[in-house]
Protein backbone atom coordinates (compact mmCIF):
# COMPACT_ATOMS: atom_id res chain seq x y z
CA UNK A 1 0.00 0.00 0.00
CA UNK A 2 1.55 3.11 -0.74
CA UNK A 3 2.99 5.57 1.83
CA UNK A 4 3.16 9.46 2.39
CA UNK A 5 4.60 11.65 4.68
CA UNK A 6 3.63 15.07 4.36
CA UNK A 7 5.76 18.22 5.30
CA UNK A 8 4.38 21.58 5.19
CA UNK A 9 6.51 24.97 5.04
CA UNK A 10 4.74 28.55 5.52
CA UNK A 11 7.32 31.39 4.78
CA UNK A 12 7.20 33.57 7.85
CA UNK A 13 9.99 35.60 6.71
CA UNK A 14 9.81 39.13 4.85
CA UNK A 15 11.33 38.33 2.09
CA UNK A 16 11.94 34.82 -0.41
CA UNK A 17 12.42 31.55 0.92
CA UNK A 18 14.65 29.30 -1.14
CA UNK A 19 13.57 26.04 -1.13
CA UNK A 20 15.30 23.43 -3.02
CA UNK A 21 14.15 19.17 -2.84
CA UNK A 22 16.67 16.67 -2.83
CA UNK A 23 17.62 13.88 -4.55
CA UNK A 24 16.06 15.61 -7.61
CA UNK A 25 17.10 19.38 -7.29
CA UNK A 26 13.96 20.86 -7.98
CA UNK A 27 14.08 24.19 -6.32
CA UNK A 28 11.33 26.54 -5.58
CA UNK A 29 10.94 30.34 -4.62
CA UNK A 30 8.51 30.95 -1.67
CA UNK A 31 7.10 34.15 -1.57
CA UNK A 32 6.53 35.58 1.93
CA UNK A 33 3.27 34.47 3.52
CA UNK A 34 3.08 31.65 1.27
CA UNK A 35 3.17 27.94 1.71
CA UNK A 36 4.00 24.66 0.13
CA UNK A 37 3.81 21.10 1.23
CA UNK A 38 6.51 18.31 0.04
CA UNK A 39 4.80 15.24 -0.07
CA UNK A 40 7.24 12.14 0.33
CA UNK A 41 5.72 8.63 -1.53
CA UNK A 42 6.76 5.16 -1.10
CA UNK A 43 4.88 2.38 -2.36
CA UNK A 44 5.26 0.42 0.59
CA UNK A 45 6.86 1.82 3.55
CA UNK A 46 6.35 5.54 5.08
CA UNK A 47 9.24 7.19 3.40
CA UNK A 48 11.63 9.84 5.27
CA UNK A 49 11.66 13.56 4.52
CA UNK A 50 14.78 15.60 6.34
CA UNK A 51 15.25 19.27 6.83
CA UNK A 52 18.49 21.19 6.52
CA UNK A 53 18.41 25.30 6.83
CA UNK A 54 21.09 27.00 4.92
CA UNK A 55 22.21 30.61 4.41
CA UNK A 56 21.08 29.87 0.78
CA UNK A 57 17.06 28.91 1.95
CA UNK A 58 16.37 24.92 3.27
CA UNK A 59 17.15 22.11 1.54
CA UNK A 60 14.56 19.38 2.30
CA UNK A 61 15.69 15.68 1.63
CA UNK A 62 13.28 12.68 0.51
CA UNK A 63 14.83 8.73 1.34
CA UNK A 64 13.64 5.72 2.83
CA UNK A 65 15.94 3.35 0.79
CA UNK A 66 14.64 4.04 -2.45
CA UNK A 67 11.78 3.40 -5.08
CA UNK A 68 10.72 7.57 -3.76
CA UNK A 69 8.85 10.03 -5.90
CA UNK A 70 7.41 13.23 -4.18
CA UNK A 71 4.91 15.72 -5.36
CA UNK A 72 5.65 19.46 -4.63
CA UNK A 73 2.55 21.47 -4.09
CA UNK A 74 2.49 25.86 -3.91
CA UNK A 75 -0.29 27.83 -2.96
CA UNK A 76 -2.58 24.83 -3.85
CA UNK A 77 -1.22 23.64 -7.26
CA UNK A 78 0.72 21.04 -7.96
CA UNK A 79 4.16 22.17 -9.22
CA UNK A 80 6.48 18.77 -9.22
Amino acid sequence: MEQRNILRIRNGYLTDLNLKVEPWATELVLKPGHECEVIAIHPSRRPSVEVEPRPSGLVVTVGGGGGESYELWYDGQNVS
